[in-house]
């Protein structure tokens, strides 16, 4: 057996990338960064304290790492769940059928955006899948909620690409692009049954989204409820100051402020043996 790495504050590497990755919704919402930071120690000391249940130390060691890649195959999430309606039949029969997508996109519009305002969430490009944060932070969520009364029921939405928005019959001329592999719908269960109540959303995005996502009580305009910060997890409040509606029955976690560059192509997977790429104990 060769030599056995440890991992800490200061190391750099794909390595280190992979675990701030994997450990997203142990870190506040980790970033996917080349450098073990202080926040990457924390959330290391979080997943040993809270996953592997020992004495944290917040040093990636061997046990550590083989407990990362034991908590990526029981909570990888399934592709086929984001993919965009352009794969489902019942909505084939609406217009421009060829400009349909195969499931995550086209990767069209890379550096166009929809008005002079070259923000991200003007930003048309279709990126090539679905981002791996979003989608390990889902796995967390999924993981921390095991012992309460809530449970992701479904992904009501995963990626949506313009084909979806401009010919969808259910939702014509639609312009958002935070469904383009950065964002997730998701419906939840109390007690074993659906649940639509305004609390319990207000209750999940709190005590889990924002807990272990970061993502922000307010922001972008919110002044209260829920919203976008730059360098953060969002989430989309159930009503927006304007006074239009927002995500109502449903929650809207998204990663669409966290930085063009960790928002590079080579984050966002569209195959499944991507989602969990390589064990870290090799």
């Amino acid at each position: 057996m060769g030599a056995i790495h440890e991992y800490k504050r200061g190391d750099k590497g794909k390595v280190i990338q992979e675990i701030n990755i994997k450990l997203t919704g142990f870190g506040k919402g980790l970033l996917p960064l080349l450098e073990f930071t202080k926040e990457t120690e924390k959330a290391v000391s979080m997943f040993q304290k809270d996953y592997i249940k020992i004495e944290p130390t917040g040093i990636a060691n061997y046990k550590t790492l083989k407990s990362i890649d034991e908590f990526c195959k029981k909570y990888k999430q399934k592709l086929s769940d984001y993919e965009c309606p352009c794969t489902n039949s019942s909505i084939t029969e609406r217009p421009n059928k060829d400009k349909r997508c195969t499931g995550f996109g086209k990767k069209q519009f890379k550096e166009k955006y929809k008005s002079a305002s070259k923000t991200e969430k003007n930003h048309k490009y279709e990126y090539p899948g679905i981002h791996r944060s979003l989608l390990w932070g889902i796995s967390a969520v999924q993981f921390y909620m095991e012992d309460t009364d809530y449970k992701i029921k479904s992904i009501y939405r995963g990626y949506r690409c313009w084909a979806d928005n401009l010919h969808n019959p259910n939702h014509t001329n639609r312009t958002s692009t935070n469904h383009m592999g950065k964002a997730a719908d998701l419906h939840f269960l109390k007690n074993g049954k659906r649940t639509k109540e305004v609390t319990d959303l207000e209750y999940i995005r709190e005590h889990f989204f924002s807990k272990y996502l970061g993502a922000p009580k307010s922001g972008a305009g919110q002044t209260h409820g829920f919203g976008w910060k730059k360098g953060k997890f969002g989430l989309e409040p159930k009503k927006f100051n304007s006074g239009s509606s927002g995500a109502t029955t449903w929650v809207h976690v998204d990663l669409r402020e966290i930085g063009k560059i960790n928002l590079e192509d080579q984050f966002f997977s569209k195959e499944q043996n991507e989602v969990i790429g390589k064990n870290l104990i090799d």
